[in-house]
């Protein structure tokens, strides 16, 4: 019989994202409240500023602390 590698084929989350850590095509990682994909495998960088390697799946929101009464921008 014939086996077929259909390779990683789902996403794998890996929590916080560590500038120390190897990640493989398709771990998602968090960074900066965005959550991120990778698209090959990359040890370390940075997500929000390595689109050859990181992907951003899901904008987080941008918390400013408690509510002052002031006008704010959306996101």
């Amino acid at each position: 019989m014939t086996t077929i590698n259909f390779g990683k084929i789902r996403f794998d989350f890996k929590g916080a994202h560590s500038t120390s850590s190897a990640y493989l095509k398709n771990d998602c990682v968090t960074s900066g409240g965005n959550l991120y994909v990778a698209l090959a495998d990359v040890t370390g960088g940075n997500p929000a500023t390595d689109s050859a390697n990181w992907k951003l799946m899901l904008k987080g929101f941008n918390f400013k602390g408690v509510f002052d009464g002031s006008s704010y921008q959306p996101g």
